[in-house]
């Protein structure tokens, strides 16, 4: 098979996951919407979302992962990398919201769901803030100089930046305007890229 072709089927195969992983977390927040997160299982969710448990694990591990779980892709870990790697960040902050926020119109009301949710369970808090901790570990892997303490330093910088401004977006004028989110994310990233760089 050509590269072009492995990489037509590559690109579907992803689509096809993606398309999966929305109907299930859109299934998921419907229930958790009508009846609460704690008054279900993963088998009851994949039961509804006509998906089979297994598949609802290996898409999201958990409960809490439905939830919790953030896209996280190679092209926002290089965009962060570069920005912190970068000695001008401000065009690198546009370069951030792209990887963060591409496609954002699909899936901004599932965002906004979720984001309440989590908001009102601290489980869920403390499960999305774990797994920043891989986020960071990814962005430290692929920077290129060897100060590894300062860039664990930069990057939680950024990725917790990300993270509370998602968060705070709810209190924000506009929510849940897919701009709004964004404008809340880059002032969060100014703000922290102006407290990490030198």
């Amino acid at each position: 098979m050509n590269k072009g072709k492995q990489s037509q089927t590559s690109n579907r195969r992803n689509n096809k996951k993606q398309v999966l992983r929305r109907q299930i977390r859109h299934t998921a927040f419907k229930l958790f919407a009508e009846h609460g997160f704690d008054e279900f299982t993963v088998e009851q969710i994949a039961e509804a979302a006509d998906v089979s448990a297994m598949t609802f694990y290996r898409h999201f591990g958990t409960q809490q992962g439905v939830v919790s779980g953030m896209v996280w892709n190679a092209d926002l870990r290089d965009a962060i990398a570069a920005a912190l790697e970068s000695e001008n960040s401000s065009d690198e902050i546009e370069v951030i919201l792209a990887s963060i926020y591409s496609e954002l119109d699909e899936w901004v009301e599932d965002l906004s769901s979720r984001v309440q949710l989590i908001d009102g369970s601290e489980a869920l808090l403390d499960a999305l803030w774990q797994q920043t901790r891989f986020w960071v570990d990814d962005i430290v892997e692929h920077l290129e100089s060897a100060t590894p303490l300062i860039h664990r330093v930069q990057a939680r910088a950024i990725v917790g930046a990300i993270l509370e401004a998602i968060l705070a977006w709810p209190t924000q004028d506009g929510f849940p305007s897919a701009e709004s989110l964004k404008t809340t994310t880059r002032l969060a990233l100014e703000t922290a890229l102006k407290t990490v760089q030198p």
